[in-house]
């Protein structure tokens, strides 16, 4: 004889009691719904055709295998088991399952379960949430200064005929250049300059914290009793790479706790959200008819109605939240994102040489230095090079919830030679920069018949 067996999914559950299939009279069976779900008989019946006990049917088994404690509590690492096959009768009455069947819509998406009651507080992290917080002030920390330094030389001076062989190579790589005045061409001056490139790079991290869980099946467990939980900023979080970008998240240690899901209340399972917990839809080929024209409907066999593709007629689905284990372990995560920044500054004093040429040029590398923090410039002999380092530095650091990790600078100097020549009883002007000493030419004499203007190499 089949017996029921009514569920208590918890002392402050409110959910409805569970109806299940047990056993037939004398042969004792697991229960379907997993090991956690106690069950209490339904009211009294005569002993002849009384139902066997949830201790006979289930703890009794339970004990032999060695998964169920001597105080009666199931082990929790035991995931509860959706029921095998189809069925046309639910395996759970839920209370606040609608009156008829619901339309059959198989886009239909499973609710989001929240929360029900308050985590127990972890010392030093009573403001966190399961929201990810906001980013966490930094640490302070203050701004080296006053630190001097040595810089290399950055002169470099080239001969008359040096500068007539840069502009001979230039004009025989243009192919509409004439190759004439660069040969005959006769250097007068050369006057000597250099353009200064300050760059900046701060690697950085910024931290986030939240209250996140993963099903608990039975592992090990860093909670509060193992020590004191580190400060957000005092966990250790390694970057995936020196100044680049990432993301890397970890747990903080001696966080973690074991609570009952707040999804399923601790049975395992939840309510088919497709069918809301009938078992059953219309048929949405008859569209509850039964039949479809004037003919019967081969879908449901006319009756209008079919079993729950999602529940397949069970009325209930494992809970997605604990995976049908159960319990969560709650603990706190930290995420460090981490970023590059970086700013440049050029200073050039020669106007008539354009800035974008120098952008990118090789220069002489006059001083570099990484460290955690660094110092800005301040003995260098260009007073505006040393201000505008100052103001990058000091503008790296302003973000109160960025935690500088590394910073490097570096000055680069940028040789420029401006060359003063005659052709034909004509003046011009030529300019030479960068190590590779560069050519730029706008007043060439013979420059492509097109009117292109070609003066840059």
């Amino acid at each position: 004889m089949m017996a029921e067996f009514t569920a208590l999914a918890g002392p402050s559950s409110s959910l409805p009691p569970v109806e299940s299939s047990g056993t037939t009279s004398g042969q004792p069976s697991s229960s379907p719904y997993g090991g956690t779900v106690r069950l209490t008989p339904l009211p009294q019946q005569s002993p002849s055709h009384a139902p066997p006990s949830y201790d006979d049917c289930v703890q009794n088994t339970l004990r032999a295998s060695g998964r169920l404690s001597g105080l009666g509590i199931m082990d929790q690492s035991i995931p509860w088991n959706a029921p095998p096959g189809e069925t046309d009768t639910p395996a759970y009455q839920w209370a606040d399952a609608p009156d008829t069947d619901v339309e059959d819509n198989e886009k239909v998406c499973e609710p989001v379960y929240k929360t029900t009651h308050a985590l127990p507080t972890i010392p030093g992290h009573e403001r966190t949430t399961t929201k990810e917080s906001k980013p966490a002030e930094r640490p302070k920390y203050q701004i080296p200064h006053n630190a001097q330094r040595e810089f290399k030389s950055g002169a470099s001076e080239i001969s008359n005929e040096e500068a007539k062989s840069c502009v001979v190579d230039m004009a025989s790589h243009r192919c509409c250049y004439g190759n004439k005045p660069a040969k005959e061409l006769e250097v007068q001056t050369i006057e000597y300059s250099a353009a200064a490139r300050y760059t900046l790079e701060t690697f950085v991290e910024s931290r986030t914290n939240k209250r996140a869980h993963i099903p608990y099946q039975g592992q090990a467990v860093d909670g509060p009793q193992g020590g004191a939980p580190p400060l957000l900023w005092d966990v250790v979080v390694e970057p995936p790479e020196r100044y680049k970008a990432g993301v890397k998240t970890v747990k903080i240690p001696h966080c973690s706790i074991i609570e009952t899901c707040y999804a399923c209340s601790g049975r395992g399972f939840n309510k088919c959200y497709r069918c809301k917990g009938r078992g059953k839809t219309k048929c949405k080929y008859c569209k509850a008819r039964g039949q479809r024209g004037n003919k019967y409907c081969d879908y449901c066999r006319g009756k209008g109605r079919q079993r729950c593709f999602r529940c397949n007629g069970h009325a209930i689905i494992s809970c997605s939240v604990c995976e049908a284990y159960k319990q969560l372990e709650f603990f706190i995560e930290v995420t460090s994102t981490f970023k590059v920044k970086e700013d440049e500054y050029l200073h050039h004093a020669d106007k008539r040489l354009p800035r974008k040429l120098l952008r990118g040029t090789e220069g002489i590398t006059l001083f570099e230095e990484e460290k955690q923090t660094v110092a800005p410039l301040s003995n260098f002999p260009t007073m505006e090079v040393n201000s505008q380092s100052e103001k990058l530095v000091a503008k790296h650091a302003n973000v109160k919830t960025e935690r500088i990790l590394l910073q490097r600078h570096k000055l680069v100097g940028i040789p420029i030679a401006q060359v003063e020549y005659t052709w034909k009883e004509k003046g011009g002007k030529y300019w030479l920069y960068g190590q590779q000493r560069k050519v730029w030419a706008p007043d060439y004499p013979q420059q492509c018949c097109c009117a292109c203007r070609c003066s840059i190499i």
